[in-house]
């Protein structure tokens, strides 16, 4: 039984991270219609900043309140001059392009930074509870990432400006015609998006070690989870992320770490055979 719960919350914590840099991918996704290839590498680079701020002796953790508010104007700066011209455009361009955006942010990293195994490690142990350990790293991003995820779906329900994102995902003519700028929601939303998978890199760089190519890993389970939970439906990849996460940790301790990896590939197929729209989309 303590070895069933460790797997439990292990696969939670994993999972509150995946539903950062999924809620990012199906938020621009849902709401522009991109299929944005280059989401990875946001989250490749908040890895690095987190290795920064462990090289100069902050908590890494901490990353997210100096450089979140970069990455999303980051995020603003791509949108405003690269991404803005797809918006309209058919879905094969803004794969094309989208693409070729993420080969050229890997390669100028590892020029940057070479292709050797980093980890912004800062947390050593566990914590222990009557049989159950968990790591102490895990469980402080874990916790980071429900709270920020929680936070985004509350603003995207609450706050003024989440309605008029949710407006325009719902009808973009009869949102303008509310008097929304959907260019601005565009704008708004990409930068949003490139921050929560910035900000699932920095937590993640603190439990994995990674390389700059470590987008490639993570990209894959954030459309399965996108998928599984409903294009464009924010609770939806939350959920989906938990149940990802509890997947992987489950076939990692009953079967095998290398078999955990097709868990992505499993669930992207069985939802299309049988629930296409996801768990809590709508056909």
């Amino acid at each position: 039984m303590p070895e069933l719960l460790t797997i439990l919350i292990s696969g939670l914590l994993m999972g509150c991270i995946y539903a950062l840099l999924a809620g990012g991918l199906t938020l621009i996704w849902g709401v522009m219609g991109i299929v944005n290839l280059a989401h990875g590498e946001a989250l490749m680079l908040g890895c690095f900043a987190a290795l920064y701020f462990a090289a100069t002796g902050f908590v890494p953790p901490l990353a997210i309140v100096v450089f979140g508010p970069l990455f999303f104007l980051f995020g603003v700066l791509l949108y405003v001059t690269i991404i803005r011209r797809i918006v309209n455009a058919p879905e094969l361009m803004s794969l094309l392009l989208t693409f070729g955006l993420s080969i050229f942010i890997k390669n100028v990293a590892v020029l940057a930074w070479g292709g050797e195994l980093r980890i912004a490690s800062y947390l050593e142990g566990s914590f222990a509870f009557g049989g159950i350990y968990v790591s102490k790293a895990r469980l402080v991003a874990g916790l980071i990432a429900i709270t920020i995820s929680l936070g985004m779906y509350a603003f995207l329900r609450y706050a003024r400006q989440g309605q008029a994102i949710r407006a325009v995902a719902f009808n973009r003519r009869i949102a303008e015609q509310c008097g929304i700028n959907a260019n601005a929601i565009y704008m708004i939303v990409f930068g949003l998006g490139t921050a929560l998978a910035a900000a699932a890199g920095i937590l993640a760089g603190t439990i994995f070690a990674f390389t700059p190519l470590v987008g490639e890993q993570f990209i894959l389970k954030a459309f399965a989870i996108t998928v599984l939970g409903g294009m464009g439906n924010f609770l939806g990849a939350l959920i989906a992320a938990l149940l990802l996460g509890v997947i992987e940790q489950s076939v990692t301790y009953f079967i095998d770490a290398q078999i955990s990896a097709a868990a992505a590939f499993v669930i992207i197929i069985l939802t299309l055979l049988f629930r296409p729209q996801g768990i809590l989309g709508s056909r």
